[in-house]
């Protein structure tokens, strides 16, 4: 039995082809990672359908909690930074499920100059996080302006939507919701 000897430099060439298949199949995997981590937490640590002490344990001690009676739901809230700005964190909970969160970010001590330079801060973590929006508006430069609102995105991620609006008082909202197919 004889062996070909095969040249250096194809073997070089194998190792080559070897490395970019490695690094292709660990960069798959990694995305799927990373993906799977993004679906598998609808907002901040929680998922839509956890209940109260689920968030809690997760959260932490909330600064309120309170019961709308025109609906029955009930609401707490936490303090945080979102990219550098303070916000209240929303949970809501209807029948004892989460299906609704919140970042408002008008509690900031800068409110007058929150609007545009933020909102477009915070509009690029989301489309990091979340790809482009479904929806871009900017009421301003249309004729039929939109007295209430000034710029406003929205995603559609299955059963979540996100909203993200700056209104025309500077109170600026990104709201998740849960909607149910």
């Amino acid at each position: 039995m004889t062996f070909k000897k095969v040249p250096s430099t194809e073997i070089g060439r194998q190792k080559i082809r070897i490395m970019k298949i490695l690094k292709v199949l660990f960069l798959i995997i990694f995305t799927l990672v990373v993906c799977s981590d993004v679906l598998s937490q609808n907002f901040r640590k929680t998922k839509f359908g956890d209940n109260i002490q689920s968030v809690k344990s997760k959260e932490g001690i909330p600064i309120n909690e309170f019961t709308r009676e025109m609906d029955s739901s009930i609401s707490i809230v936490y303090t945080d930074k979102l990219e550098g700005i303070n916000t209240y964190v929303i949970f809501t909970f209807k029948d004892k499920k989460f299906i609704r969160g919140a970042y408002d970010l008008s509690n900031s001590e800068s409110l007058n100059a929150l609007s545009f330079t933020q909102y477009k801060l915070i509009e690029e973590w989301l489309i990091v996080k979340y790809g482009k929006p479904t929806i871009s508006i900017d009421y301003r430069s249309n004729p039929n302006f939109n007295k209430e609102v000034q710029l406003a995105s929205e995603w559609s991620l299955g059963e979540m939507k996100i909203s993200h609006t700056l209104f025309t008082s500077n109170f600026h909202l990104i709201d998740y919701n849960y909607e149910r197919k």
